[in-house]
């Protein structure tokens, strides 16, 4: 995986380029920089800007997550089952933050996973087979001593939290399914499925955010076995000139970080 470099460009040109779209792993995440002081105000303020940061960051490789993290007072254990799944489970005092990784072009793996659309059941819910698979892979994904799965459920003394960005938001959701977080908060998510009932869901708990008409929370449409799930959050919507190009990079992650930011 590539270093992640000091870009040249300020982050909102970031976003609105093909490479800012397809390689988010190779500039900084807008937290660099940040104290732990303004960390913590960050959360209280913009926790949806902060989770968006967070999905950005699932995209680096371990040492960099590592890097990113290591002045806010969290202990980080970064998953990778060996097949184009990643994420990184971040926890300190009292919350605990999964952020999973997202699709990367380059990665046929992560395509593959896409394009199995065929639905499948799964606790009472018809659910997209290939996220379905990616989700639960990661879950049995062995980090320093324990899966992801088993460290979960050791966390019942912290507020939960899961984000994710495109595929990785599909697949917090289904996580989701199984396991209760307080807030799940997608960015750029694609439609998981039907029927979706998440545990100890109160209809709030989901937030789906969209940025602009970004084309992959469309791209498979919307029929009877598949539906978006959670409360929909609209960002930045650009002019009708733009939209070909526009919908495409609108699913930027860094586009979403600079919309939450202001």
């Amino acid at each position: 995986m590539s270093k992640v470099e000091d870009a040249s460009l300020d982050i909102e040109k970031q976003g609105r380029t093909f490479d800012g779209l397809s390689n988010p792993r190779k500039y900084k995440s807008s937290l660099d920089h940040l104290s732990k002081q303004a960390f913590e105000q960050a959360w209280q303020d913009k926790q949806a800007w902060v989770l968006a940061n967070f999905s950005h960051i699932a995209y680096y490789d371990a040492a960099h997550v590592q890097n990113s993290l290591k002045d806010f007072g969290f202990q980080v254990t970064c998953y990778d089952d060996g097949h184009g799944r990643q994420g990184f489970l971040a926890v300190d005092a009292d919350k605990a933050i999964l952020a999973i990784r997202g699709t990367e072009s380059s990665d046929i793996r992560d395509i593959i996973d896409d394009l199995r659309v065929c639905p499948i059941s799964y606790q009472g819910a018809k659910v997209h087979r290939g996220f379905l698979d990616a989700a639960q892979s990661l879950m049995q994904t062995q980090g320093d001593t324990e899966s992801l799965e088993v460290s979960l459920n050791k966390l019942n003394h912290h507020a939960l939290y899961a984000t994710g960005h495109s595929l990785g938001a599909a697949m917090a959701v289904i996580v989701g399914m199984s396991c209760a977080f307080e807030k799940i908060v997608t960015f750029g998510e694609p439609r998981v499925g039907a029927g979706i009932i998440l545990q100890g869901d109160d209809g709030l708990s989901h937030t789906r955010f969209v940025n602009g008409k970004d084309i992959v929370t469309a791209i498979i449409p919307e029929m009877p076995i598949y539906r978006h799930h959670g409360v929909e959050q609209k960002l930045f919507e650009h002019e009708e000139s733009e939209f070909f190009v526009g919908s495409i990079l609108d699913h930027s992650i860094i586009n979403y970080v600079e919309r939450l930011k202001e």
